[in-house]
């Protein structure tokens, strides 16, 4: 059995998806971020079973952080059981997702995990979705309504999203290239 506390993933896999736990919101909720538009997850799925493998690994243990940093945001007086997830989507193509293999993992996954994932996220906010992030939004929201419900999608123009950002969140944990300030530092970063 592999301990995701100590297990380091490929480096490969880490520049693919990066995250980070940027800081704790008004709520004392986790703020991760999730650069999920570099995630070309064709490119994980078609050399086959160890790299598919090694990549569930790797999902795993980012949601093994998200549910760790529920203990840091804990209080005498409250327990922090849901986080905010920053979903950047710069980046994302078709291409990263449209063939018929990968569309089958990835549903899978989706399904298997569906109950944890509504468990542990309170909110998604989606930045710099193109035209391919709002099609397969429109396309999964009748599949996906539940999660769906706690997404805010924006697309590239920042004056839109920054200030529900700031609303969310103090403008100390969110990145610069998010809006946020020039000595932003993620208190801790995977990938």
């Amino acid at each position: 059995m592999i301990n995701l506390t100590t297990w380091d993933a490929p480096s490969e896999l880490k520049a693919l998806f990066p995250y980070y736990l940027a800081g704790f919101d008004y709520d004392q909720r986790p703020v991760w971020v999730l650069e999920a538009g570099k995630l070309d997850f064709r490119r994980v799925v078609e050399p086959g079973e160890e790299s598919l493998a090694t990549a569930k690994r790797y999902l795993f243990q980012a949601i093994f952080n998200i549910i760790r940093s529920f203990l840091e945001a804990d209080s005498g007086d409250k327990e922090v059981r849901k986080a905010l997830i920053i979903l950047d989507m710069e980046g994302f193509n078709l291409k990263q997702v449209n063939s018929a293999p990968t569309f089958a993992v990835f549903t899978e996954l989706f399904a298997k995990y569906w109950d944890l994932l509504l468990a542990i996220i309170d909110n998604i906010v989606v930045l710099n979705a193109n035209y391919v992030t709002k099609i397969a939004y429109d396309i999964l929201r009748p599949v996906l309504g539940q999660l769906l419900e706690r997404v805010d999608l924006y697309g590239s123009n920042k004056n839109t999203w920054v200030p529900r950002l700031i609303k969310l969140m103090p403008v100390e944990i969110i990145p610069p290239w998010y809006g946020g300030r020039e000595d932003f530092k993620p208190l801790r970063v995977f990938g």
